[in-house]
């Protein structure tokens, strides 16, 4: 090895100003490090002594056959083939379609005493490229790189890190691929790189080792990969000429477990009824029972239907049908639960609208949802004279008006079916515009039989249970509250809004109203964390159903270290709007409270079934993250008046043809936009939204894992990251603590789990996170 002026001389030599021209032309694009189980992360693993383990790959004696017969028994063509299964094998797992591995130098050309023992062999792949073609690729790749091999990879790293194209000073790629026979691997150099594959050739065999890193990889998610790869070699030497996207990761027997084993979902429930006729069902059961109370006013079962019964009939001469669409807008009451059922019992959908709504929003909902007609109060009236301009005078009806109250208080004819659609609401849209999600009456009557299953079931013993409301009427959570108690004879308890708000309050709600079961979110348990720190108090409450974003695992220990006994279950809720409501859920108890760094989404809900694809709609296996989609009984009909993103949303299933008798009937699959992946035991890990995703400095970054990270600093009580800036994108993490931990402690912190630029240029300290009304993070509220 030359050093000191020898090694000086060599590097200013024309041979090597001009290898290394080559590196950095090469190496100064859009480098993304490869994490290829980026969805294998969050279960905390236990501690290891060992710094490497080793997994084999053996490849059958037909194959070794074909890559010898193809390669010309050439040592360096079998090199280059496995390369190519290799970064098919690396693009399938993670969609890059610019992947970069490390490799030995090539023995044969090594100059004697050379001062560099690795090159970094970058190659473009598309899911449109052949094999054949990406093999050529890759052959021209490798042997550039093995052309200007000699100029030291370290010199090189430290210049691409000073020119700001590498955000440190590790090497651009963190796997390794090497063939014994053609690469002398240095000891050394092993250690640097994650994962390692190493080949060798004996004869008429070819066999393989993949040396790891336990403290960044579980075992089981690697032990699939050598079977991936052998998978992808075998269907790539039947015909060199097939697409990269045609080639799949999946045997037959992996497709089983994820389409069948993990989504082994099937439960009876009514078919042929309708939401409101359940509930008449509960009128004959129970009448005299509490149905919903709110501040101390309540209705009993045969008290709400006869209300409901008198309000639908005004409704139906009005003009009231089925398919219309009828808009409510009033405060959190019991006129708010009797509007609902009335108009479902007149025909209609209702669509939920809150009082508090720009001028602009209310009018773009009851336009976009051709509403003719209103129900709201008095005094909101009063405050939105602008809605005459949307809704005639005389089709806007006062639910505090008792004159609507009167007439027979018997069951009217039912004139609608279970297909027929139940509520509107409306989401957020990535237009800026909000967008109406239609489901129906058998899309809620399947979530009330799914969460009879996963959540009363544990009650079954019950002959009665509170249950609690939170969430306001216009978000779907309300759906679960409302219909998930009154369809099946509990009784209701609306939270008035300061219990929504102020921990203390919600303790006080819970307690006078001994509240068994009740919804929230992540915010809802950090503020009744706090609350109960400074109370002797503890609630009663059996069941806390969390839900409306990702649910850190701190959060939930802060929370369940609060009971010394009796401590509640926790379930956490995953599901868009556009699947009624709850598509997954997770069960959290004492046992498996600890173990996560962010909840999981549990499994598959009743009735329903989830996939995790990749960009070209196929099958993902576990570990492997990829957009999360849902197919089954929930799935909405789509988006109201808007075909065009109904269908970018909704699509086909691709699975249909694979599916059992009774699962024939599930055609669409909604794509949610959400990043996800399998856990081994069929639960489903949450890594964030799609469009969480940034890019700072050329990097992807996920900024979930970093809130995660920072929630796990022992004085982070709540932390939210953005990226910020137009241009040049920087990021920024607001946090919630009771101290005042020093800024460069907090970074120094960070940077033990994430590179320079992953660690927030900014750290904020605010007194309190600004909340949607619905309990969500408002992220567009922080300053």
């Amino acid at each position: 090895m030359y050093s000191g002026p020898d090694e000086n001389l060599l590097l200013s030599s024309l041979e090597f100003i001009q290898q290394k021209e080559y590196w950095v032309n090469k190496l100064s694009c859009d480098i993304e490090r490869i994490d290829i189980f980026s969805g294998a992360k969050n279960k905390k693993r236990p501690k290891t002594h060992k710094n490497r383990d080793c997994i084999e790959i053996i490849l059958p004696a037909d194959l070794c056959s074909r890559v010898l017969k193809l390669s010309k028994h050439s040592d360096l063509s079998i090199y280059l083939i496995l390369l190519a299964v290799l970064n098919t094998l690396i693009f399938k797992y993670t969609g890059n379609e610019n992947v970069i591995i490390a490799s030995p130098v090539y023995a044969p050309k090594a100059i004697e005493n050379t001062l560099n023992t690795r090159v970094f062999i970058q190659v473009e792949i598309s899911g449109n490229m052949t094999f054949k073609e990406l093999l050529l690729n890759t052959r021209q790749a490798a042997l550039a790189a093995y052309e200007n091999q000699d100029y030291p990879s370290d010199k090189l790293i430290e210049y691409l890190y000073d020119a700001d194209v590498l955000p440190d000073k590790e090497p651009p790629s963190n796997i390794r691929c090497a063939l014994q026979n053609i690469h002398h691997e240095t000891p050394d150099r092993r250690i640097e790189t994650d994962l390692i594959f190493t080949f060798v050739r004996e004869g008429e065999q070819i066999r393989g080792t993949l040396v790891y890193n336990p403290h960044h990889y579980d075992a089981f998610y690697l032990e699939q990969l050598p079977g991936h790869l052998v998978y992808i070699l075998e269907q790539s030497l039947r015909d060199i000429h097939t697409k990269i996207a045609e080639i799949f990761l999946l045997g037959d027997r992996e497709k089983e477990e994820l389409l069948f084993e993990f989504n082994n979902t099937r439960a009876e429930y009514v078919t042929d009824k309708t939401i409101h006729s359940l509930l008449e069902q509960q009128v004959v059961k129970i009448p005299d029972k509490a149905a919903v109370v709110f501040e101390g006013q309540q209705y009993t079962y045969k008290q709400l239907n006869e209300k409901v019964n008198q309000l639908a009939r005004r409704l139906r001469k009005k003009g009231v049908k089925a398919d219309k669409i009828i808009a409510i807008m009033v405060e959190r009451s019991l006129e708010m639960i009797t509007a609902i059922f009335a108009v479902l019992k007149a025909g209609a959908a209702y669509l939920p609208i809150d009082p508090e709504y720009p001028a602009e929003r209310m009018r773009f909902l009851l336009k976009d949802s051709g509403s003719e007609l209103l129900l709201t109060q008095k005094h909101l009236g009063s405050e939105n004279e602008h809605l005459d301009q949307c809704i005639p005078r005389e089709n806007i009806l006062f639910l505090d008006d008792e004159t609507l109250y009167s007439g027979p208080v018997l069951n009217l004819d039912n004139v609608d079916k279970p297909q027929d659609p139940a509520y509107v609401i409306y989401t957020s849209g990535t237009t800026g515009k909000p967008k109406g999600v239609m489901i129906e009456h058998r899309n809620v009557i399947n979530l009330v039989c799914g969460l009879k299953e996963r959540i009363y079931s544990h009650y079954h013993n019950y002959d009665s249970l509170n249950v609690a409301l939170l969430s306001p009427y216009v978000f779907d959570a309300s759906v679960k509250q409302i219909f998930g108690a009154l369809l099946q004879g509990y009784g209701l308890y609306i939270a008035p809004e300061e219990a929504r708000i102020d921990g203390f309050a919600l303790l006080e709600f819970y307690h006078n109203h001994s509240i068994d079961i009740s919804d929230g979110t992540p915010i809802h348990m950090g503020i009744l964390s706090a609350a109960m720190e400074q109370s002797v108090s503890k609630p009663a409450v059996k069941h806390f159903l969390i839900g409306g974003e990702a649910l850190p695992g701190k959060v939930v220990e802060d929370f369940l270290g609060q009971f010394e006994q009796n401590a509640p279950i926790i379930t956490n809720v995953y599901g868009p709007t556009e699947c009624s409501v709850d598509a997954a859920a997770f069960e959290i108890t004492r046992e498996n409270n600890g173990l996560y760094d962010m909840i999981p989404l549990g499994k598959p809900m009743p009735n329903f079934q989830v996939y995790i694809l990749d960009k070209e709609k196929n099958l993902l296996p576990v570990g492997i993250a990829g957009e999360l989609c849902i197919a089954g009984k929930g799935v909405s009909r789509g988006y109201l008046n808007n075909p065009g993103l109904t269908a970018e949303k909704f699509i086909r299933s691709p699975f249909i043809s694979s599916m059992t008798r009774h699962q024939k009937a599930i055609t669409i699959l909604y794509c949610t936009g959400d990043f996800a992946s399998w856990m081994p035991n069929g639960d489903i890990e949450f890594l964030g939204r799609i469009d969480h995703q940034v890019k700072i400095r050329g990097f992807r970054i996920e900024l979930e894992e970093i809130e995660s990270h920072l929630l796990g600093h022992s004085d982070i009580k709540d932390a939210v990251v953005m990226a910020k800036g137009e241009e040049e994108k920087f990021l920024c993490a607001y946090f919630i603590s009771d101290k005042e931990p020093d800024a460069l402690q907090l970074r120094d912190y960070l940077s033990r789990f994430f590179p320079d630029y992953a660690v927030p240029t900014h750290l904020v300290q605010i007194p309190r996170m600004p909340l949607t009304p619905n309990g969500k993070v408002d992220r567009r509220a922080l300053p």
